[in-house]
C-alpha cells in the first residue's frame, strides 16, 4: 500500500513562555531562510523562551514590514530576538516615532475584513458622530459666544487661538496676530489618565476636542466648514501653526519648545 504524504497545516502555532500564537505558515516563510522559518516546518506546536511581547513585535514586523517597539517592551530585547531568528532588518521604530504614524480613523476603519462590513459601517458612524459632536460643542459652547461678543463690540473681523490648557500666552515667544481683536481658547489636554470616569464627566469640558483631534486628518477642513454654515459670518479661514513657547525644567532653566496650535480667523461681518 502506498503511503500517503502527510498534509501539512497552513496554520502555526508557537507558545512563547505561555502565550500562544496561532498565526498563517506563510507569514513566517516570508523569511524562509530564517531561523523562525525552520522552526515552523514542524505541524507541533513549538515551544519557544522568549519573550512574548517582544515575540509579537517580530510577528508585526513579518506582517507590516516595519520595526515598531512599543513603551512595554525593550528595544534591546526585540533586537536581540530578531536577530537570533536571522531575520533581517533596518530601522527600529520606538514609541515616540509611532504616534505620529498612527492610522487616521478612516485608514483604521478600513483596515476591517469586507466580512465585517456591517460592524465597520457601525463603528464608522459612531466614530463620525462621536467627531461632529465634539465640534459641534466647540462651535455652539465656545466659539459662537466669542462670536457674538465681537459683534457686539463692532470689531469686522476676530482671531481665534486654540491652544492647549497646560500653556499659558505668555509664554508664547512666536509673534502672532495679536494687535486686532483675538481670543485665547484653552482646550483639555489629550489622554487624560489620572480622572476617573465620574471625574471626568464632571469637568465642565470633558466634550471639547483637543488638538490632537482637531489636527488629525481633514478635522481642520470640516471645523471650517461647520463654523461657516452656522455662524452666519461673512469668512471663516482655520489653519494650523506652529509657535515657539518659554518654559521651566526642574532645575530652574528656560528653554524654547515647540507645538502647533489652531488659528480661525473670523470675518464677522
Amino acid at each position: 500500500m502506498t503511503q500517503q504524504p502527510s498534509i501539512v497545516s497552513d496554520r502555526v502555532t508557537f507558545n512563547v513562555c505561555g502565550t500562544r500564537f496561532e498565526i498563517p505558515r506563510s507569514l513566517v516563510l516570508r523569511y524562509p531562510k530564517s531561523k523562525l522559518a525552520a522552526l515552523a516546518e514542524s505541524d507541533n506546536e513549538i515551544i519557544l523562551d522568549h519573550n512574548p511581547l517582544a515575540f509579537s513585535c517580530i510577528l508585526d514586523y513579518l506582517r507590516y514590514g516595519k520595526l515598531y517597539v512599543p513603551n512595554n517592551v525593550a528595544k534591546e530585547v526585540v533586537e536581540l530576538q530578531i536577530k537570533g531568528f536571522e531575520i533581517p532588518y533596518r530601522d527600529v521604530i520606538e514609541n515616540n516615532e509611532m504616534e505620529a504614524e498612527l492610522p487616521s480613523y478612516e485608514a483604521a476603519l478600513s483596515a476591517f475584513p469586507s466580512a465585517y462590513t456591517e460592524e465597520r459601517t457601525l463603528l464608522r458612524n459612531t466614530v463620525y458622530a462621536n467627531a461632529y459632536r465634539r465640534l459641534n460643542t466647540l462651535i455652539q459652547d465656545i466659539v459662537l459666544p466669542y462670536l457674538k461678543r465681537h459683534a457686539k463690540r463692532g470689531h469686522h473681523s476676530v482671531t481665534l487661538y486654540l491652544i492647549p490648557e497646560t500653556l499659558r500666552p505668555s509664554t508664547i515667544s512666536s509673534e502672532l496676530s495679536t494687535d486686532s481683536a483675538h481670543e485665547w481658547i484653552s482646550l483639555p489636554v489629550a489622554m487624560i489618565t489620572n480622572l476617573d470616569s465620574d471625574e471626568i464627566n464632571d469637568k465642565a469640558n470633558a466634550d471639547l476636542p483637543d488638538l490632537i483631534f482637531l489636527l488629525q486628518g481633514n478635522t481642520l477642513g470640516i471645523l471650517q466648514e461647520m463654523l461657516l454654515s452656522r455662524s452666519g459670518v461673512r469668512e471663516v479661514k482655520v489653519k494650523r501653526e506652529e509657535i515657539s513657547y518659554r518654559t521651566e525644567n526642574e532645575f530652574g532653566l528656560i528653554f524654547s519648545k515647540s507645538l502647533e496650535i489652531v488659528e480661525i480667523l473670523v470675518g464677522i461681518v
